[in-house]
């Protein structure tokens, strides 16, 4: 039964005889139930697409914000939202809805660097201003990472796992100094003085970079959904 031009032919018996059963062909045509089947057929592969467009704009939401977080233990977050961001880019076709465009990931690249720059001037600023040294300086660099990372574990449900890590990367900051300092032979005083500042300018460094961090977000979220 050969289908052309989207017509079955079909043989159909239209009587017995002694030599027989006599048979005509016929055409049906077969092209509307095609047509029909192939529109439903397209409809539900717009529908999954659809969906896993959806999921994917999710999951990136969801993972920018756990980067995000991650500035508050002395992580890059900042710079993993722009990765993010720009590997959705990448793999998301701009025709569609949910998309992020260059433009978009260029401000987030400019954004992250200047959360970086934040950072280091707080940082480094007070420290220096206190009179720290090279050594006192990178101490404090790792003990607040370390600080940080230990920051994590407060025992205070939701509000230790937020400002457990800030307060201590602070702390941490303010111990590598003193121990740098110390290492360097000067006095107790001087030593806690520069502590103290290292303690502040971390501190301010890394609020600074978080509320970045939080444009970061509105940036990513409203590209999404306004183009």
């Amino acid at each position: 039964m050969p289908i052309q031009n989207g017509k079955l032919s079909v043989r159909f018996p239209i009587a017995r005889g002694k030599y027989g059963a006599l048979s005509t062909l016929r055409s049906v045509d077969v092209a509307p139930r095609l047509s029909s089947d192939g529109r439903i057929a397209g409809k539900v592969i717009c529908m999954v697409i659809q969906s896993v467009v959806i999921l994917a704009a999710i999951l990136l939401v969801i993972l920018a914000v756990a980067c995000w977080a991650s500035n508050i233990i002395g992580l890059p977050g900042n710079w993993l939202v722009v990765a993010l961001a720009a590997t959705y880019s990448y793999f998301m076709p701009d025709e569609r809805r949910l998309d992020i465009d260059v433009l978009t990931v260029v401000g987030l690249f400019a954004l992250a660097a200047l959360g970086e720059l934040i950072e280091f001037l707080a940082g480094a600023l007070g420290a220096s201003k206190a009179g720290a040294s090279k050594r006192g300086t990178a101490l404090a660099l790792a003990g607040s990472l370390l600080g940080g990372i230990a920051g994590i574990f407060v025992p205070i449900p939701v509000v230790g796992q937020i400002v457990g890590p800030i307060v201590c990367a602070g702390l941490g900051a303010l111990v590598g100094a003193v121990i740098g300092e110390q290492w360097k032979g000067r006095d107790l005083d001087e030593t806690l003085n520069i502590g103290h500042a290292a303690f502040w300018g971390r501190l301010i460094g890394t609020l600074g970079k978080i509320l970045v961090g939080c444009v970061m977000l509105v940036l990513v979220i409203v590209s999404l959904f306004i183009r």
